[in-house]
């Protein structure tokens, strides 16, 4: 993973969850980390997947959606970088 002068270190110390930690241990977070590029159209998960990974945006945007009981794609955001 990137160290302390990069890009992705900088958005990651802006996310809340990590705003309060320390260069050491912002890097170990970062380090047992890895990053993936998906393909426009990919998805990441589904919604009734178990939570197994916490995804952070560095690049890009991903369109978060929920479908309803009857069977409609609601957008509910866009995620950007942070």
């Amino acid at each position: 993973m990137p160290g302390p002068n990069s890009l992705e270190y900088e958005i990651i110390k802006t996310i809340r969850l990590f705003n309060e930690l320390d260069e050491r241990e912002l890097s170990q977070v970062m380090q047992a980390g890895w990053q993936r590029q998906f393909s426009p159209g990919s998805y990441l998960f589904f919604e009734a997947d178990p939570a197994s990974a916490i995804y952070i945006v560095l690049k890009g945007r991903i369109k978060l959606t929920q479908v309803t009981p009857e069977g409609q794609q609601v957008l509910l955001r866009y995620a950007t970088p942070g």
